[in-house]
């Protein structure tokens, strides 16, 4: 079943299976009797027997090159007018007698008793030629920040790193660069985007690589859905007024964070919908669903011990656009450590 869609209308909920690119969300947590999930799913995942019914509660998607396994027996409940949009696979396992169930406003609508595949297809606009490349013997040492993989033919890279288990985006280390076919090595020095954050002595890290086919002439990727250049922000703390020797921001009591777009991104993110998140010390501190430019926290420092942290921001476009930004700051004076220090 490849691009199936299955529509209810009037404020009824929208089961979409589609193709496309999506990125990441903070997975949902949960687990018991039954399972919560919403937001858009940048890793591999398994809705399981054992936590099922599993409840829709938000629009789901799952991101380009993302694999959603539903196990069979599992119940899919949609907790009001919500859609799940695939745009990497979604792999099924119903079985004849352990069927996989779709139930929307109380009552089965859709019951999957044979192992069923949906893959995504590129948006509108994205050409049959961007068709992703598969990168063979991919490898990522998270101690020595290596990366290794091999290309069977000349693409554009995409390789971000995050946190896993929910944690943020940390660095867009290839943002489409071009690459020849062939083993490829590239580093990633632990640091974020201007080199002030170190995450290096991390080891709970993730990988996220796209290769789409070099065009002819080596053209640059069209700004279609899902295919932009990382978007670009910034953290600011607008009521600080002391900053150490080095310039980081000294934060005391209910300090003010600000994050915005940059305005070109801006401009054209607004129009399909993005949302916010914010991690101190990559520790998920909060999300704006409906995210705005510039957007505004009151950040509560007496929640966090004196001395040096990293405040990292993710924007999340709907259809697939990501950008994170981090830097650091402190909380009532230098006590505690150099403030470039990531905190374990």
């Amino acid at each position: 079943m490849r691009g199936r869609r299955a529509t209810r209308t009037l404020g009824a909920t929208v089961l979409v299976l589609v193709g496309g690119s999506a990125l990441w969300s903070r997975p949902p947590g949960g687990s018991g009797a039954s399972r919560g999930v919403a937001g858009l799913l940048a890793e591999d995942a398994t809705w399981s027997r054992a936590d099922s019914p599993i409840v829709v509660t938000g629009d789901v998607a799952v991101a380009y090159g993302v694999t959603l396994t539903i196990e069979a027996g599992v119940e899919v409940r949609f907790d009001g007018d919500h859609t799940l949009a695939v745009h990497g696979t979604l792999n099924a396992e119903g079985a004849p007698g352990n069927e996989i169930t779709w139930v929307v406003d109380g009552r089965p609508v859709l019951r999957l008793d044979k192992p069923t595949v949906v893959v995504g297809r590129p948006e509108t606009g994205a050409r049959s030629a961007e068709t992703p490349v598969v990168a063979q013997d991919l490898s990522f040492d998270a101690a020595t920040g290596e990366i290794r993989f091999t290309l069977p033919q000349p693409a554009r890279v995409r390789a971000r790193i995050g946190v896993r288990d929910g944690g943020p985006w940390l660095r867009t280390l290839l943002d489409w660069e071009p690459r020849a076919a062939g083993k490829h090595v590239e580093v990633w020095d632990g640091r974020d985007r201007t080199g002030t954050v170190d995450f290096g002595q991390r080891r709970d890290l993730k990988l996220a690589l796209v290769c789409l086919p070099e065009r002819p002439g080596g053209a640059v990727l069209e700004p279609v859905r899902g295919r932009r250049k990382a978007l670009r922000l910034t953290i600011t703390f607008p009521g600080a007024t002391e900053t150490d020797g080095e310039g980081v921001a000294v934060l005391r009591g209910a300090a003010p964070v600000r994050v915005t777009l940059a305005a070109e991104d801006h401009s054209w993110l607004k129009g399909m919908g993005f949302e916010v998140g914010l991690y101190v010390d990559t520790e998920f501190l909060m999300e704006q669903e409906e995210g705005t430019s510039p957007f505004d926290y009151l950040l509560d420092t007496a929640s966090l011990p004196a001395g040096p942290h990293s405040m990292t921001a993710n924007v999340i476009g709907f259809e697939g656009e990501v950008g994170t930004e981090s830097v650091r700051f402190l909380v009532g004076g230098t006590a505690g450590g150099h403030p470039g220090e990531e905190r374990e």
